[in-house]
């Protein structure tokens, strides 16, 4: 005889009843418990309630008015600068007229050799000096006191301007140029010239 548990009532349990096992809201019901345990923070809620925040209005500028500036108040150049911009003023065209008087020595020796510019302006001693003499060199240009052109060999010559050509010269059409020079460039002009000497004096010298 063998013993049927399946027939045998009293011995049946419950499913989830069973010996090592929980009920399904087992762990529902310790959070329960549990939570009386625990304080909880309380929920948030506005004091006033929603509401929509608007931007502030718009602050009105308000312009200061411009005062109109008194006689104390504009910039008067010092009386010492005035002086040092006249004299530094009539130093350069000094120097202009002194120059016109080399090109016109030079050019009424030989009229027909031309005067080569590199040659004229260039100090082969000073760096310094050739840069001043292309600078007042150029203004006899600007004022029609002379003229460049290119001779045969499409080289740069000066010659001075004569006063009858100078009313000619007038309607004429004039090109402007930019000559520019650095020490590398001096030194190579002086090299392929084979400029020795400068034709233009200092300005401490007289010519002869």
């Amino acid at each position: 005889m063998g013993l049927n548990r399946l027939n045998d009532g009293e011995d049946e349990q419950p499913i989830g009843e069973a010996i090592g096992y929980l009920p399904p809201d087992a762990w529902h019901k310790v959070a329960q418990r549990a939570e009386s345990c625990f304080r909880a923070a309380p929920s948030f809620h506005y004091m006033m309630g929603s509401f929509h925040a608007e931007p502030p209005p718009p602050k009105q500028r308000i312009e200061r008015q411009r005062k109109a500036p008194g006689k104390e108040v504009k910039r008067i150049m010092p009386t010492q600068l005035k002086k040092m911009g006249g004299s530094h003023q009539e130093a350069t065209e000094k120097e202009v007229e002194r120059i016109l008087g080399y090109l016109k020595t030079y050019y009424q020796d030989d009229p027909t050799s031309p005067i080569s510019y590199y040659e004229f302006v260039i100090d082969p001693k000073s760096f310094s000096r050739t840069v001043e003499n292309i600078f007042h060199t150029s203004f006899l240009v600007r004022d029609g006191l002379a003229r460049m052109y290119l001779d045969n060999y499409k080289l740069p010559c000066i010659a001075p301007v004569e006063e009858g050509e100078v009313e000619a010269g007038g309607s004429s059409i004039r090109k402007q140029c930019i000559v520019s020079i650095s020490p590398k460039r001096w030194k190579e002009l002086i090299g392929a010239y084979d400029i020795r000497d400068t034709m233009i004096d200092p300005s401490n010298m007289q010519p002869e």
